[in-house]
């Protein structure tokens, strides 16, 4: 993993968690006296603080308040949390992405020391039944998001009983949680429909009844 803060200053940390700090734009390299453990999977700079770096490893998390030339584990993060992502929404929101749905921010994350709070959110993707059903015209669908390493689009479509779709409800990217949304069938005739939300590999469908 390579990231650099801005031309000159740079950091460079193996998949073993080896780091190395350059000054001068990668002309030379010179190694931290202490390193992370576990194994690598992001490393970032705080914003507005080169002197503030963030690693995620297999082993949890780990901070330097020398740039990189020392670290040391955050030992408020669970044993088993397994860190894969990092990301600064603002200057001072930091998200951290684990495996087994960890999902942690903090809002305090230019004092390096991130006391941070785990969020409730769901585990996996799930739609659940329309209500009312049956309905007319119009109905509520529910579906959740989960916290997961990667982003996939999310579509919810709505097919006739000939598989032939009548609506796309939606289709963009969502931030983990449970939403809800209305759809209203006032074009449509009274009859059976399949609606599905998809995302990435995941598709789960269910059955709504119109009736007019």
């Amino acid at each position: 993993m390579l990231k650099f803060y801005d031309e000159q200053r740079g950091i460079s940390v193996n998949i073993n968690g080896g780091v190395f700090n350059t000054f001068d734009g990668g002309e030379s390299w010179d190694p931290a006296e202490t390193n992370p453990t576990g194994w690598g999977n992001d490393v970032e700079f705080l914003p507005d603080n080169p002197d503030g770096v963030l690693f995620t490893s297999s082993a949890g998390l780990f901070y330097s308040i020398s740039g990189g030339r020392d670290w040391i584990k955050d030992e408020t993060f669970p044993e088993d949390f397994y860190g894969r992502d990092i990301d600064f929404a603002q200057t001072n929101s930091c998200w951290l992405i684990g495996d087994k749905g960890y999902l942690f921010r903090s809002t305090n994350a230019g004092g390096i020391i991130l006391s941070a709070e785990e969020e409730n959110f769901p585990t996996e993707y799930r739609l659940f039944q329309n209500y009312p059903n049956p309905f007319n015209p119009s109905t509520k669908i529910k579906f959740t998001v989960p916290a997961v390493n990667i982003s996939f689009t999310v579509t919810l479509r709505v097919c006739n009983i000939l598989g032939e779709e009548v609506a796309m409800l939606l289709n963009e990217n969502f931030s983990p949680g449970e939403y809800e949304i209305d759809f209203s069938a006032d074009n449509l005739p009274s009859g059976i429909y399949f609606y599905q939300l998809s995302a990435g590999e995941f598709k789960q469908t269910k059955k709504m009844i119109l009736l007019r």
